[in-house]
């Protein structure tokens, strides 16, 4: 998603402005991309000729010209933890992108599909082979990964349905003082820092999109742990769910603060030894499209995630040991 603000004084057409802000494509293709509803000006879908004034802020959606003749076999050595011939589920690693954006050209999980499958649908976007759900760059864990565009529409009608299960793990710095509880919001690209999402009044915001995280803490501390589960699956959901609530999740530096200033100097390299935003992906639930049979996936974790979870308990306040000692 590129993102401008009209600085200018004097109006001007809203494509001659994107013509003259977008160097890669064509006039042609920026009326496409209006036409299509791709533009937005102050979060509405304008004319061609609409007149930019002063202060308006102009958003463009350029991923669907991304091809997958631009994606090439890339051996990222996947894990798979279930495949048949219908579907697979495997674990993406950290700072790994799901597939191309509109930023500089890098390897994406996509490349290393290609290369682990040799059948995948191409039913959504032609960039995203296979894919049904994402995660963000910087986290890590399961995926399920279509072969067929039947098995990609009968998976993506799960997800926006609220079928499917997805559950994460993560450490936040903070002690909340309710150990279970939702939270429910409406999600936008942040006012003032695009590469951001944040909670928004649904009458100011009439894009933003529902989200709802359902959260149980496993352990309580100056850093405690959590257990989330999605309702939906919004960008940066959990995230900014945490942040907002002033329970950051560790290392993760877009969503901070980073204020460890109050923990000891123990558990400080304990938190920085992931070395990651510390959030996992490790649970997956959905019906199989073809065999109608439950498909539930638990991710065993990491070998780093045990054995800082393990270094940290004695420092936990407290901790639910049933459901702690589940993670190992």
């Amino acid at each position: 998603m590129l993102k401008f603000e009209y600085l200018n004084e004097n109006k001007k057409r809203l494509d001659h402005f994107l013509d003259e802000q977008i160097k890669d494509v064509t006039r042609s293709q920026i009326q496409k991309l209006i036409k299509t509803s791709k533009v937005w000006v102050n979060e509405k879908n304008e004319k061609s000729s609409y007149t930019l004034e002063l202060g308006d802020q102009v958003e463009v959606d350029l991923e669907d010209h991304k091809t997958q003749a631009e994606l090439y076999p890339v051996d990222l050595k996947l894990r798979v933890l279930f495949e048949d011939e219908y579907l697979a589920v495997i674990f993406k690693p950290h700072n790994l992108s799901v597939h191309p954006g509109n930023g500089p050209e890098q390897v994406t999980l996509a490349h290393g599909l290609l290369h682990q499958f040799s059948s995948l649908s191409t039913g959504f976007k032609p960039d995203r082979p296979g894919l049904v759900h994402r995660l963000d760059k910087d986290t890590e864990g399961l995926l399920v990964v279509a072969k067929t565009d039947e098995v990609q529409e009968g998976l993506k009608l799960q997800f926006q349905s609220r079928q499917a299960g997805r559950t994460y793990l993560a450490l936040a710095w903070g002690d909340p003082k309710n150990s279970k509880g939702s939270f429910e919001t409406h999600l936008s690209r942040h006012p003032r820092q695009r590469l951001k999402r944040a909670s928004v009044d649904i009458e100011k915001y009439p894009k933003a999109k529902k989200a709802i995280t359902h959260y149980d803490v496993l352990a309580h501390g100056p850093v405690s742990l959590w257990n989330l589960k999605l309702e939906t699956g919004r960008t940066h959901q959990i995230r900014v769910h945490l942040s907002e609530n002033l329970y950051p999740i560790v290392n993760d530096t877009l969503y901070g603060p980073q204020n460890t200033s109050h923990l000891k100097g123990e558990m400080k390299a304990l938190t920085k030894k992931l070395g990651r935003i510390c959030l996992i992906a490790y649970k997956l639930e959905f019906v199989h499209p073809k065999t109608q049979k439950p498909i539930k996936i638990d991710l065993e974790l990491p070998p780093y995630w045990k054995g800082v979870l393990k270094k940290l308990k004695p420092q936990f306040r407290f901790v639910y040991d049933d459901e702690f000692n589940k993670l190992f």
